[in-house]
């Protein structure tokens, strides 16, 4: 659909004024009709023969419609893909308004989705990439041009809505019960099994759930202010035999430290290296204060030995995230390191080592702050020591 529009700009740019073309079509419809298709009436008009015979010429009103604003069947698939992508309930993202999309601060490549749930009674937002092509900053934008000239059609009430498109008589604004009517004849255009609406939300958040291994980031990805809703949204069955496998591993993991290992360092090994800890605060690299770096708790360290995490892991357990000042800025210095490594470093070693925390950096940690607490922790940022370069 996005090319097909982007042709028939060419087009217009190319063939405006010549007389027949696809070009001359649409333009000769923007300007005597307002950008909508005329109906069958209006065409038979005297006057109009050069235009009706340029509509049966490339296809008929159905086959132009397209280049210039949507019926509801175009924008179903939009809608779908916001739906999944954004885990948002049927209803809302529906609801979309025109100003869903919000810029981050500090975060110029990235965009958030926000939307109101009644039920909730407060806003809910997820970032995602500016200039992704089919995320949705890119799709939003996408229909904000394509209907725009829908928009004073539409009724008053709905005329902020995003989801607007062209009726066989009226404009309106999508609802989940359009959305209904249309989805058996879109699963079988595309032989997909049939599914519910209702469904897509637990399906991406169990999903999820089983890619990351992290509750509390499946709630953030769900905008649930109680982890328990999180629990139930994910107590499926095949969740259920993956964490049965996790624990399988963890039991087995357990039990290989309580195996006497002829490599395993004696008791007194472990004593003294955690004896050189220096006294006060454990601060990583990264800006995180950790309870204890010599736990073990990083797969494939035991206890008393530096964690393999302690250099910048952002999901690690043991990690402590406060809204100071001090600790943004340290959050703020690592993302602006995390970033500069990316043109150094090769590129195997950056996404094996580095895009991981940076991805999570920039989706998950720094989006829960307020402008005004970035704001606040930027003045710090050149009173901090430089950080050590990454290799």
């Amino acid at each position: 659909m996005r090319e097909m529009r982007a042709s028939a700009a060419a087009q217009r740019a190319v063939d405006g004024g010549k007389a027949g073309s696809l070009g001359w079509l649409l333009a000769e419809v923007d300007r005597r009709f307002g950008g909508i298709m005329p109906s069958r009436l209006d065409l038979e008009q005297h006057g109009n023969h050069q235009l009706q015979i340029a509509v049966r010429r490339w296809g008929g009103a159905k086959q132009i419609e397209p280049y210039l604003y949507p019926r509801a069947v175009s924008l179903l698939p939009y809608y779908l893909a916001i739906l999944t992508h954004a885990a948002g309930n049927p209803e809302p993202i529906a609801e979309l308004g025109r100003d869903c999309l919000q810029d981050v601060p500090l975060l110029e490549n990235r965009q958030a989705l926000v939307w109101f749930k009644a039920r909730a009674g407060r806003q809910q937002r997820r970032t995602f990439g500016r200039d992704a092509a089919f995320e949705p900053p890119a799709l939003v934008r996408d229909i904000l041009a394509w209907n725009e000239r829908l928009r004073p059609l539409a009724p008053p009430a709905q005329r902020d809505r995003l989801f607007i498109f062209k009726g066989l008589r009226t404009v309106n604004a999508m609802s989940t019960i359009t959305v209904h009517h249309l989805l058996a004849q879109f699963c079988d255009r595309h032989r997909l099994a049939a599914f519910a609406l209702a469904s897509i939300r637990p399906s991406v958040l169990c999903s999820f759930y089983r890619a990351s291994g992290d509750l509390l980031r499946t709630r953030a990805v769900a905008n649930h202010a109680n982890i328990a809703t999180t629990v139930r949204y994910v107590e499926a069955p095949v969740v259920r035999r993956h964490n049965h496998v996790r624990i399988a591993a963890l039991q087995a993991a357990f039990l290989e430290h309580l195996t006497p290992s002829p490599t395993a360092p004696p008791p007194q090994a472990a004593a003294a290296a955690a004896s050189v800890l220096p006294p006060g605060e454990l601060v990583s690299m990264f800006g995180f204060d950790c309870k204890d770096p010599l736990a073990g708790a990083a797969p494939g360290t035991r206890g008393g030995e530096l964690c393999t995490n302690f250099m910048g892991c952002f999901t690690c357990p043991n990690a402590v995230i406060t809204p100071e000042p001090l600790t943004m800025a340290r959050l703020l210095q690592a993302h602006d390191h995390l970033r500069a490594a990316a043109a150094t470093l090769h590129p195997a070693r950056w996404q094996a080592f580095y895009a991981p925390q940076l991805r999570i950096l920039e989706e998950d940690i720094l989006p829960r702050f307020a402008a005004r607490e970035i704001a606040s922790a930027e003045s710090l940022l050149p009173q901090l020591p430089p950080l050590p370069e990454l290799r």
